[in-house]
């Protein structure tokens, strides 16, 4: 299994000095928000602009997982929607300069910019809204030979491993996929069961799961704070044992870790995927 990092968490520059930073840790897989980590990122996107910030990482031999192109699909101001599905279909249409066949984002919230609960997340017409959505960018995908790849979240429209199993199944396409993000679906009341809503994830998704972002977590006044990979509270032997029985060609992509860490947190996941079996 192949081990990376989201690009912005090691900062925000221009797309040679990222490479060159890559190259100094060591990283040689990313997932790539271009307008969080490339300071010479112009939107909106075109051919021309994505083969300049796509080369260095050819030339580099670095590997971009995924393209992010995360936006709110039920967000109020049509405007905003509109021009964030937009960018989602550039970023597909020039995934291929890149050489990856992922674009992904989450599922969004009724609080707009705040991607936070809100009861309406919940409803049928919640759903549908998204489904609508995703069913148009999937054509994209589709004409492009690209895959849609979609993140749940306990906030977010898609909310649980359910939910986004029905989504999964309701697009009924080969170019949609699925990124695991286990402590997404976690808050303070079901925290302790994290091993459950993950086997659940597995049970449900494990022939579409591409990606997983790994992070971990302490609970501090009542509240999950993400601390390093090997200081939390996850038994990454037992999640690692799992990913790598049932989906061994996925991407495992730290979240959320920076400066020192990174390196601690990748030794980590290494160190136990060598003493895994075959």
């Amino acid at each position: 299994m192949k081990i990376g990092i989201r690009g912005h968490d090691i900062g925000r520059l221009n797309s040679q000095d990222f490479v060159v930073t890559l190259q100094k840790n060591k990283i040689e897989v990313i997932q790539l928000v271009l307008n969080k980590a490339l300071l010479d990122y112009q939107s909106p996107m075109t051919v021309e602009k994505a083969k300049c910030l796509a080369q260095p990482f050819i030339n580099a031999g670095i590997e971009v997982a995924m393209l992010g192109a995360y936006f709110n699909p039920i967000h109020s101001n049509k405007e905003v929607k509109e021009a964030a599905v937009l960018n989602f279909k550039a970023h597909l249409l020039v995934a291929e300069l890149f050489k990856t066949k992922y674009v992904g984002s989450e599922t969004g919230s009724y609080q707009d910019d705040r991607w936070i609960y809100h009861p309406y997340n919940e409803t049928e017409a919640a759903y549908q809204k998204t489904l609508a959505v995703f069913q148009d960018l999937v054509k994209t995908a589709q004409s492009v030979n690209k895959s849609v790849a979609i993140e749940g979240a306990f906030q977010h429209v898609i909310s649980t491993p359910s939910r986004l199993k029905r989504l999964v199944d309701d697009l009924n396409s080969d170019h949609v996929n699925v990124i695991v993000d286990l402590f997404n679906y976690l808050d303070i009341s079901n925290h302790t069961q994290y091993k459950d809503i993950f086997l659940e994830c597995m049970a449900l998704l494990k022939d579409k799961i591409v990606i997983f972002h790994l992070k971990n977590y302490l609970v501090v006044e009542d509240k999950l704070v993400q601390v390093s990979l090997e200081k939390g509270n996850f038994d990454y032997q037992y999640l690692l044992s799992l990913m790598k029985k049932h989906c061994p060609e996925a991407y495992l992509i730290l979240e959320g870790i920076t400066g020192e860490d990174i390196k601690k947190s990748i030794d980590f996941v290494t160190n136990i995927l060598k003493e895994l079996p075959e």
